[in-house]
């Protein structure tokens, strides 16, 4: 029996896998997907006039910001800083996993696209003459010199 060879996932699925949170966070955040509006919830967690295109650059930015939160949820209460709130960490969750979402969807339809173009074809050569020698093009007998045989 051959086994299946299943695609090498996304490296932003990659990326994803490594990140350990608890349970009960994830589960909010994937929860949370159905309601989020990514023009008004991303440019508001980047704090930006305007939702940023997706890609890997906002991805990344919302890896930081989220890897901020954790180091929040983690650290000591008695450290000075920023307090950790969840429903901050939830939402920045959230738009990871629905950037994520976007770009492994527009990775894919590329993907797509690209197989279903009709396949490139070589341009049309021309025959060639008997009289010219193929690799440069020169009469029979002649040289790039100039010379002939003879």
């Amino acid at each position: 029996m051959t086994p299946i060879a299943f695609p090498a996932p996304h490296p932003v699925v990659l990326t994803l896998r490594r990140i350990r949170r608890p349970r009960t966070l994830l589960r909010t955040a994937r929860f949370g997907l159905q309601d989020y509006d990514r023009a008004r919830d991303l440019k508001r967690i980047l704090g930006l006039p305007e939702a940023p295109p997706p890609g890997l650059e906002t991805f990344a930015a919302l890896i930081a910001l989220e890897a901020e939160q954790e180091a929040r949820r983690t650290r000591a209460p008695s450290c000075p800083g920023a307090p950790w709130r969840a429903a901050q960490h939830v939402e920045i969750l959230i738009a990871l996993l629905a950037e994520a979402r976007a770009i492994v969807a527009l990775t894919s339809a590329e993907v797509r696209a690209e197989s279903t173009q009709e396949p490139r074809q070589e341009p049309k050569r021309e025959p060639e003459d008997p009289g010219m020698t193929p690799r440069f093009g020169l009469p029979k007998g002649s040289s790039a010199t100039g010379s002939t045989r003879g």
